[in-house]
């Protein structure tokens, strides 16, 4: 049986973003398959807290969006360049939303929460490591130079490397609220889909 979805505008007044009608829940016979994505979430939230080093399924695919962000705003300056990596890899899920929002695809945008949740505890590892500088550090675009290692370069030039750790664990605390939308978001989604199905 094929998704059934009860019609309704598909766009604002204003034309630009879908109409809030247009969200209405559709019963799924597949609504089952989303569930081992919500046990990953809460898998991979319970592994970052447990551990600072853990590294998750994406963790290579963040890391790959990391070093794309120096490039796309190493045009912009030294410092935009240094901060552009971490910022870029916690941008890109606010993107996926968007996309996500325009296809009204409401458990993929739950789940853009959870993807920015593993971004900013990998940029909370970076951060706590300003000082120590301890990380083994990467980058396919050193050569054969000295890598810089970003967060202690940064909070260095703003006065601000005494206050690492406590950068550090505001980016967990937002990382923990991230994971905690994607799995009350996702779970309330599933079961809508589910209870839909069943009305079919």
């Amino acid at each position: 049986m094929t998704d059934v979805v009860r019609r309704q505008p598909d766009v604002s007044p204003d034309g630009r973003w879908p109409h809030r009608d247009a969200f209405e829940p559709a019963g799924s016979p597949f609504w089952w398959a989303r569930i081992p994505v919500l046990a990953w979430g809460a898998w991979a939230w319970i592994h970052h807290l447990r551990d600072d080093q853990y590294q998750g399924v994406i963790k290579g695919l963040n890391l790959a969006l990391h070093e794309m962000g120096h490039v796309i705003f190493g045009g912009l300056g030294e410092f935009p360049g240094i901060l552009g990596g971490s910022l870029f890899q916690c941008l890109c899920p606010v993107i996926a939303f968007i996309v996500f929002l325009r296809q009204r695809d409401r458990f993929a945008l739950a789940f853009c929460f959870a993807w920015l949740g593993t971004n900013l505890f990998d940029v909370a590892v970076y951060i706590g490591d300003a000082r120590a500088m301890e990380l083994p550090l990467v980058s396919p675009f050193a050569g054969d130079g000295e890598i810089i290692h970003d967060w202690n370069w940064m909070l260095d030039r703003l006065g601000w490397l005494a206050y690492d750790q406590s950068l550090a664990g505001t980016a967990r605390l937002l990382g923990s609220a991230a994971f905690l939308v994607f799995l009350v978001w996702g779970s309330l989604e599933v079961w809508r889909l589910r209870k839909f199905q069943r009305m079919l």
